[in-house]
């Protein structure tokens, strides 16, 4: 597999890790899980090093935006594993292995970027050929849906399942974010506390402003397309 192949593969990885740890489960499963979670911990920080090494150690790289998310990823696996049970002062730190997933974002910065990735994994157009404008937007919309859903039931987990039972797993949180930013809104399960409550607030702020322009952008491309025929 290429490098951009076992970085997606191992975000994805991690992200999945993270959800499956919030499960109730036996101490050889979550000792695996832990295991696996190591080592995506440590190709992170592997690739990291690299990047900034290519970046011939530049202190400005650290602080361009995906460096930073690259960070988020070590840091916020960190606290946990290597110090032992996180004293209350430190707790925030484990919300940023929620936003593991956006590390994701270099890989739909652009459609020349997405073009390349889409070669590498062996992705074609509908006619066989290139891969078109459409489905890099297509991707664009099922890529903010998920990061939006995941990263805000990860949120939500975080805030909520010290004190609420409703919240006693991620997938509760996840069902939770499911039924409410899809209007559904079953109110079984709801945030107690203010953060789940700002959360939630700002996740459906986010979704409505973003998932309709990234709609909006699929649909014009298309139209091109059709028009192109």
């Amino acid at each position: 597999a290429t490098g951009v192949d076992a970085s997606a593969m191992v975000v994805v990885a991690a992200s999945a890790l993270y959800a499956i740890e919030t499960l109730d489960l036996y101490l050889l499963t979550l000792a695996a899980c832990e295991a696996a979670e190591a080592a995506c911990l440590t190709y992170f920080i592997l690739e990291y090093l690299a990047r900034w090494w290519a970046a011939r150690w530049s202190p400005s790289h650290l602080l361009t935006p995906l460096s930073l998310l690259d960070l988020v990823s070590i840091v916020g696996w960190t606290p946990g594993p290597l110090l032992g049970e996180l004293d209350d002062r430190l707790r925030f730190l484990s919300l940023l292995r929620v936003l593991r997933l956006l590390r994701l974002v270099r890989f739909s910065r652009s459609f020349d970027e997405f073009a390349k990735i889409a070669e590498l994994l062996g992705v074609r157009g509908p006619d066989g050929g290139a891969v078109r404008e459409w489905q890099f937007r297509a991707f664009r919309v099922f890529f903010s849906l998920a990061c939006v859903f995941f990263v805000a039931a990860g949120l939500v987990y975080e805030a909520e399942h010290r004190t609420n039972p409703g919240f006693g797993n991620y997938f509760d949180a996840l069902y939770f974010v499911c039924t409410t930013l899809t209007t559904v809104g079953f109110g079984d399960v709801v945030p107690e506390t203010a953060p789940g409550k700002a959360i939630v607030s700002l996740a459906i702020l986010t979704g409505a402003a973003v998932v309709p322009l990234e709609l909006s952008e699929l649909a014009r491309s298309l139209a091109d397309a059709g028009e192109d025929g």
